[in-house]
């Protein structure tokens, strides 16, 4: 399976400014596979909570349709979550950010949520012609060569590719030579479970499956309940296979925890 990455692609116009705020299409902040957009290198952080975290901040925040693309707005969003604490899925006003933004912001959440001052202090107004040398200085290794840049098998979730002064992304699942493993497990409930959703949820396809896009704007509203029989552990997601359907259906995003709903 591609690795996936947290990617800011552009406003709902396919330029870099312009348009409303928030994501009109679904597309403007999204996770898709890994693509080649020439990275010259990958910075990888030795510390694997803070990979984890920054593979967590860059899903959650490609699922929150408040956050959308826009160059001439493109710290809102820093603004807007530093006001909700660093949890992206909390935000609820549309804000704008773009992939330097949106990755240096990401960073300084990181910092702030595992108390790590030089990801705290990480400069949120860079362009991507100018994060090499803070990337560098707030702690992340400097990987280089094809294996790296030129493929997505080698990530792990957390890495950040660059290609100064074209583009940045964030890795958002381990590559399939890496070693890592943040994929789903799936577990099968003895019996079915009915799980009532708290407030409104996008529904996401399960990781493995190659539409995950597709549904990328389909929701439950509040107080919706749906009946699942497995549920699965990944990469700071829980994921159920619906009852009569084939894909998975993401039940909440913060693990261990029931944000959205509730399972009975």
């Amino acid at each position: 399976m591609a690795t996936k990455v947290s990617n800011c692609s552009g406003t709902e116009y396919g330029g870099a400014s312009g348009g409303a705020a928030g994501d009109q299409t679904g597309h403007e902040v999204h996770v898709i596979p890994w693509y080649y957009y020439g990275q010259v290198a990958v910075y990888r952080h030795p510390d694997p909570k803070v990979r984890s975290e920054l593979a967590r901040l860059g899903r959650e925040t490609a699922e929150n349709p408040h956050v959308g693309y826009d160059q001439g707005g493109r710290l809102t969003f820093r603004n807007a979550l530093r006001k909700v604490n660093y949890a992206p899925l909390k935000i609820t006003t549309d804000c704008e950010t773009d992939c330097s933004a949106c990755t240096a912001a990401l960073i300084e959440a990181v910092g702030a949520l595992l108390g790590i001052q030089k990801l705290y202090d990480f400069d949120t107004t860079l362009s991507t012609h100018y994060m090499d040398g803070p990337l560098v200085a707030a702690g992340f290794k400097k990987l280089t060569g094809s294996k790296y840049t030129d493929t997505g098998d080698y990530l792990l979730a957390g890495d950040i590719s660059l290609n100064p002064g074209k583009h940045v992304n964030i890795a958002v699942t381990d590559g399939s030579k890496s070693g890592g493993s943040s994929e789903p497990t799936w577990y099968q409930s003895k019996t079915p479970f009915s799980f009532t959703f708290k407030q409104k949820t996008r529904v996401r396809t399960s990781p493995s499956t190659a539409s995950d896009a597709n549904l990328r704007n389909s929701w439950w509203d509040a107080g919706d309940t749906a009946v699942f029989d497995g549920i699965a552990f990944g990469s700071g997601y829980v994921w159920g296979t619906y009852i009569g359907a084939t894909t998975g259906l993401r039940l909440f995003s913060a693990m261990g925890t029931h944000e959205f709903g509730s399972a009975s």
